[in-house]
Parts: C-alpha cells; sequence; structure tokens
C-alpha cells in the first residue's frame, strides 16, 4: 500500500514538473518571439527617426523634471511638441504625447493626424495609446532615458498596466457607479 501511494505521488510530481516545464518552455518561446519583433521593428527605424529621436532626447533632458517629451511630426516637419512639466502647465496629468498631440491638432485644427508619427522618450502609456488611435496617429517611435529612475519606474507601472489589459484581468478598485435614476 504505501509503495503505491509513494508511487502515486512520484507519477504526480513528474507530470506537475512536466507540466510545469511545458508552461515555463510556451512562455520562453513567447517571449523569444516577441523579441524577434521587437528587434524586426528596430531594423525598420531610418535616419530621418534617428534624428528626431535625438530631438526628442535633447528635449527631455532640457525639460529636468520626469524626463518625458516627445514630438509629433508629418511628412518629415514637426507639428507638435510637448513635454512633462507641471510647474509650467500646471496640470501634472499632462503626459508629453498628449501634450504634442493635442498642440499638432489645434496647430493643424483637425483632429485626424493620419500620417502622423509620434516619437517619444518613454513608452507610451495606455492613455497616450487611447490619444493615438482617436487622433489616427500612423506609428510611435520611442526610446526610453535610462538615466531617469522616475521614468524606470513609470515602465514598471505601464509594463503592469499592459499586462492586465493582455490578460484581461481587472483590478479590484473601490470605485461605485450610482445610476443617475437614484437622483432624480
Amino acid at each position: 500500500m504505501k509503495t503505491a501511494i509513494g508511487f502515486s505521488v512520484l507519477i504526480l510530481l513528474l507530470c506537475f514538473g512536466a507540466y510545469a516545464m511545458h508552461i515555463a518552455g510556451n512562455k520562453s518561446a513567447q517571449r523569444h518571439s516577441e523579441i524577434n519583433h521587437a528587434e524586426a521593428m528596430q531594423r525598420t527605424v531610418t535616419e530621418k527617426d534617428r534624428v528626431f529621436l535625438r530631438s526628442v532626447v535633447a528635449l527631455a533632458k532640457a525639460n529636468d523634471t520626469l524626463r518625458a517629451a516627445s514630438i509629433l511630426t508629418k511628412d518629415g516637419v514637426v507639428i507638435g511638441r510637448g513635454w512633462v512639466d507641471p510647474r509650467v502647465t500646471g496640470d501634472s496629468s499632462v503626459h508629453a504625447e498628449m501634450m504634442a498631440i493635442q498642440r499638432a491638432s489645434l496647430r493643424l485644427n483637425t483632429t485626424d493626424l493620419t500620417g502622423s508619427i509620434l516619437y517619444s522618450s518613454i513608452q507610451p502609456c495606455p492613455l497616450c495609446l487611447s490619444l493615438r488611435h482617436k487622433f489616427n496617429v500612423d506609428k510611435i517611435i520611442y526610446t526610453r532615458l535610462a538615466d531617469s529612475l522616475i521614468q524606470n519606474n513609470l515602465q514598471v507601472v505601464n509594463q503592469e498596466v499592459y499586462q492586465t489589459l493582455k490578460d484581461g484581468k481587472q483590478r479590484h478598485s473601490r470605485d461605485i457607479f450610482v445610476p443617475l435614476k437614484d437622483f432624480e
């Protein structure tokens, strides 16, 4: 009897181990595929793109708060610039990408920025990505300033939000919806 139980436990452990290796292998293959895709996309960056990225880095370093800056271009011409500096804007919720898109939209008097490219010194957050779709920004090319601890922390938060959205999980919150009819 003890041998049968021991053998059953051994089989269960082997199956669990095989399953764990299978899951780890799938995640490793997926990560490898994502890295290959990112490397392939990086090879499409042109010299003109690199010039605009250098301009974004300079703008980010000139505005020494969160070192976040964005430039929006269309047909090779800058149509909007944005940066994070609550001391200037008076609003700490304004993101660099948001400011660049807003300024371009006002400058061109349109909400359709088809054909534009957004260059950013940080990976855009989900809010800024939604603005990209709303205003039809064609492409985002971003870099990351390695010397910015705050920016690195923002990247961690962004990755958590992206993973939550990707997994379809909803974060438990204390938000409460109360129908309007309750106040009529």
